[in-house]
């Protein structure tokens, strides 16, 4: 998901695209657990300030988005008998 959005970057390292990126899928992961979408929603305005705060354009996440959906199948085992809220 991280190398997927450095090709979008213009101002961010890989290193801090992947603690966002990790950050991310941790809120991710919790909104599936707890049922709860405030989890993912407040995840998403921290990193979309964040790159805001570093001069990137938003457009960067959307690779490591397609990314991340590709791989709902593995991350829906990783919450294995929590119904799914989305």
């Amino acid at each position: 998901m991280a190398e997927a959005s450095l090709i979008e970057a213009r101002n961010s390292l890989l290193e801090d695209l992947q603690e966002q990126c990790s950050s991310f899928l941790d809120a991710f992961l919790n909104s599936l657990k707890d049922q709860n979408a405030d989890h993912i929603m407040r995840e998403i305005q921290r990193v979309l300030a964040w790159t805001d705060e570093r001069g990137e354009d938003a457009h960067i996440w959307q690779a490591g988005i397609a990314i991340l959906y590709q791989k709902m199948s593995t991350l829906l085992t990783l919450c294995q008998n929590q119904p799914v809220i989305y």
